[in-house]
């Protein structure tokens, strides 16, 4: 861990995003590193396999699997907030700049999203949007970095705020929460 710090610092600025960067060393920085290698599955705990299955491999977000199992279950119903915030003209940045750095883009932005919006849960949806759920409202404040961060691309960020039927809406072919199924019916 040590190892990969340092090398965000080297590359700072020029491989790396330095907002991305000063995040990241802030967040990792103070961690101690245990030098234990699990050697056995039942020393990983529920929550670390739970996520090993519905944890998106390039932004570190939940996926769309996740979200289906969450809005399905009771915990989903305590979580009245919801964002859908979309990247606009990513497809025409990944034709200029290539899907390498269009994926290295990705991974940057959901990065700045989980360390701004801890207290949510954070979802890639349909290849790059993000629906971001919340027990509270996030100011917009926690956005701010985002212009920023897309400053000098051909992309820009829109949030809307949805309802849960506008959201079961757009991910179609789920099964709504029980509750929300008896009304339409």
């Amino acid at each position: 861990m040590i190892e990969a710090i340092e090398e965000l610092r080297d590359g700072k600025g020029k491989q790396f995003n330095s907002l991305i960067v000063d995040a990241a060393c802030e967040l990792f920085g103070e961690l101690e590193i245990q030098g234990e290698i699990i050697k056995s599955n039942q020393l990983i705990d529920e929550p670390e396999r739970f996520k090993y299955f519905y944890q998106d491999l390039l932004t570190g977000c939940f996926n769309m699997a996740y979200l289906q199992l969450f809005l399905n279950s009771k915990i989903g119903e305590n979580y009245e907030f919801i964002y859908l915030l979309e990247l606009k003209n990513f497809s025409e940045y990944n034709k200029m700049e290539g899907w390498v750095r269009g994926d290295k883009l990705l991974a940057e932005f959901s990065l700045l999203l989980i360390l701004n919006i801890t207290e949510s849960q954070i979802f890639r949806f349909h290849g790059d949007d993000f629906i971001i759920l919340s027990q509270r409202e996030v100011s917009l404040s926690r956005f701010s970095g985002v212009e920023e961060f897309l400053s000098e691309t051909v992309i820009s960020c829109t949030c809307k705020n949805l309802k849960l039927p506008e959201l079961l809406h757009l991910i179609g072919d789920i099964n709504p929460l029980p509750e929300l199924s008896r009304t339409i019916d």
